[in-house]
């Protein structure tokens, strides 16, 4: 009798312990942070929109940002000034710093954006139809 008692502990120690290895990796999953990804800016508001424009107010805390996209042709106004990082589909990165009371004209382009600054960035932003 002690003989299948032993077998019998054995087998179910044995199976406990081979569970409790295959949920390690699960568990470390579980537990692992995502990639910390720059915070989206302040939603867009519309300050107007016509027939012939589209004028939008932003603003972007420290840290936040946009994807990487094409972005159209337009028109910025610095509300307030700060610095922003490009980062182009090739992997080139620009500084951008732009000066309240500001206009710039933007080509169309593809990039990625970061407010890499201090202090939050508003820009009125102005896009013909």
């Amino acid at each position: 009798m002690n003989n299948a008692i032993r077998i019998v502990t054995s087998t179910l120690l044995s199976a406990v312990i081979f569970t409790a290895l295959a949920a390690v990796p699960a568990m470390a999953q579980d537990k692992a942070k995502p990639a910390k990804a720059a915070p989206a800016a302040v939603a867009p508001k519309v300050i107007l929109e016509n027939d012939k424009v589209r004028i939008i107010e932003t603003r972007y805390k420290p840290g936040a940002g946009g994807p990487m996209q094409e972005r159209l042709g337009r028109a910025t106004y610095s509300v307030k000034g700060g610095t922003f990082e490009r980062t182009y589909a090739d992997g080139r990165k620009e500084k951008i710093v732009t000066k309240t009371g500001e206009w710039r004209w933007l080509e169309k382009a593809s990039y990625s954006f970061q407010n890499i600054g201090k202090s939050d960035i508003v820009l009125n932003t102005v896009y013909p139809k």
